[in-house]
Order: C-alpha cells, then sequence, then structure tokens
C-alpha cells in the first residue's frame, strides 16, 4: 500500500512538473518571437524610412514583457503547488488534482520585479555598462597622463617632480613622481574589465528552460571593476594636482578650494622630509571619492 502512495505521489508531482516545463517553454517561445518581430519591425523602420515602426516595436516590447511576466507568475503558481503536494502526508497521495493557488494581482506584479523578467527585457542595461566601463578605461589613460606630465618639469612647466624650489630631496616629494606607475595598474585594471559582455555559453539546469542566463550581473561586477580603478587613478591625479599648488605656492580658485581641501585631509603634500606610506593616503582619498559617487557619509 504504501509503495503504491508512494508511486502516486511522484506520478503527481511529475505531473505538476510537466505543467512548469511547458510554462518555462512558453515563456521563452514568448522572448524569441518577440526579438523575431521586434528585429523585423526595426529593419522595416530603417528601410523604409518609416519612423512609426519604431513606437510599434516598443509596444510589441511591452506586449511581451506583459505575456511574459505572465507566465513566469503562472510558473511560481505551480512551483508553490509542487512544494505544497511534497508536503503534503503520504495519505492523501490520492488526491490527483492540479488546482494551484488562486493568480492574484499583486502575484502577478510580482513578477514583473523578477529578475529573469527584468534582466531579458532591459535590452540597454547590459550595453550600457559595458559602455561605462569603456568610458572608465578612457578615463583612467587621461588622469594617468596627466598626471605624469604634470610631474615632468619639461612638459608642464612646474618645478620638475613637483619640489618647492631651493628645497632638499633626499627622498621625499620625489616618491610622488612613481606614482603615475600606480595610475599604468589601473589603467589596464579597467581596460581588462571594458570588454563587451556576452550570454553564457554553459547550458545549465534540465527542467525545460531554454532560454539563457541573464548577463546583467557580469557586467555590473565588469563595470565594478572599472570604476573602482577610476576612483584609484583619479585619487593620483588629485594628489599630483594639489602637489602641484603646493610646489608653487598658488592659492586655487575659489570654485577649487573647497575640493583641494577635501583632498589634502587625506593626502597631505609630500615635503621634502616626508616619511610615509603614501598608497594609504590614495587609498583614502579614492574613498572620499566612492562616497561621493554612491552617496555614503
Amino acid at each position: 500500500m504504501t509503495e503504491q502512495l508512494l508511486a502516486a505521489r511522484v506520478g503527481h508531482l511529475n505531473m505538476i512538473q510537466g505543467v512548469v516545463s511547458r510554462l518555462a517553454t512558453f515563456s521563452a517561445n514568448a522572448k524569441n518571437f518577440c526579438i523575431t518581430v521586434v528585429a523585423a519591425l526595426l529593419g522595416i523602420a530603417f528601410q523604409q524610412h518609416l519612423p512609426v515602426l519604431l513606437i510599434a516595436a516598443a509596444f510589441v516590447v511591452i506586449s511581451f514583457a506583459a505575456l511574459d511576466v505572465y507566465y513566469l507568475a503562472q510558473e511560481r503558481r505551480f512551483r508553490e503547488f509542487y512544494r505544497d503536494v511534497a508536503d503534503r502526508p503520504l495519505t492523501k497521495a490520492t488526491e490527483l488534482g492540479l488546482t494551484p493557488p488562486t493568480l492574484t494581482l499583486s502575484a502577478y506584479f510580482a513578477g514583473i520585479r523578477s529578475f529573469s523578467t527584468g534582466g531579458y527585457h532591459d535590452s540597454h542595461a547590459v550595453p550600457a555598462m559595458d559602455s561605462l566601463g569603456a568610458v572608465a578605461a578612457d578615463l583612467c589613460l587621461i588622469a594617468e597622463r596627466h598626471a605624469g606630465k604634470l610631474l615632468d618639469g619639461a612638459s608642464s612647466g612646474l618645478p620638475d617632480k613637483l619640489v618647492r624650489p631651493g628645497t632638499g630631496v633626499p627622498g621625499g616629494a620625489v616618491s610622488l613622481a612613481y606614482a603615475p606607475m600606480a595610475s599604468v595598474g589601473f589603467l589596464e585594471e579597467a581596460r581588462r574589465a571594458a570588454t563587451t559582455t556576452l550570454f553564457a555559453g554553459a547550458e545549465g539546469g534540465a527542467f525545460g528552460q531554454d532560454d539563457v542566463t541573464s548577463p546583467v550581473i557580469p557586467a555590473w561586477e565588469k563595470h565594478e571593476t572599472a570604476g573602482l580603478a577610476l576612483e584609484r587613478g583619479l585619487a593620483v591625479l588629485a594628489a599630483v594636482a594639489s602637489q602641484a599648488f603646493w610646489a608653487t605656492d598658488r592659492t586655487p580658485p575659489p570654485a577649487l578650494a573647497a575640493r583641494l581641501g577635501m583632498i589634502r585631509a587625506a593626502f597631505p603634500p609630500v615635503d621634502d622630509v616626508a616619511r610615509r606610506v603614501l598608497g594609504h593616503d590614495a587609498a583614502r582619498l579614492a574613498a572620499l571619492f566612492r562616497g561621493e559617487i554612491y552617496g555614503e557619509a
């Protein structure tokens, strides 16, 4: 008797899993059909100069997104139903109904916030983050060049290595001249991260899901890496620019006075008797920049 009940329970669960697999397939087919229709509309719009089709393409994306959300919400209903059936006492294994919980409006809108739906239909997110990573890499290069040329008296017309004239240099301020070497490392780190994010090539799972993993998280991680490298490169440039004001005993413009004060609070000018680890100061300055970017206290 127990074996018969167990077989009935397994069969019931397989029936529910079959529904889940079909819903997942419907969801994937909706996405694929969406791409086909939108690509066709965009092609005709640009070839025939019909901008109205761009609005139609946007409407198609919204419509298929709503349909995908519906399938996802239904799939969640049956997954909850699967867990409910699996947790029932074995004595109820002969109850083979396929009626999941009612789909409520709140459950439907919860699907809109789903990573699976949002990550797929928000097709601009990944290339936008990739572009930001590329911009960060280019800005790292510009920051490195500016810092290096400011320290080079032949290029900047400033005191060489930004040492105040008439002071001895037993190894203090000269150490700042090596800072752009660190900027090169930050630049290369940003350049490695500034690559195109592709769909994952591996196929994982065997549950009827025939779409692909969203590339949003890898794109965000690379964007974060490039952004962090830029913050560090800007910290080096800011320290060198502060040193330039100090070496020439110049007063900054009023608009830069507060910024220069913030920079020097974290990274004071390097004089000829300084003996400190400049990397620690640069790290504090980069952390201040990051705090401003993310609105952290």
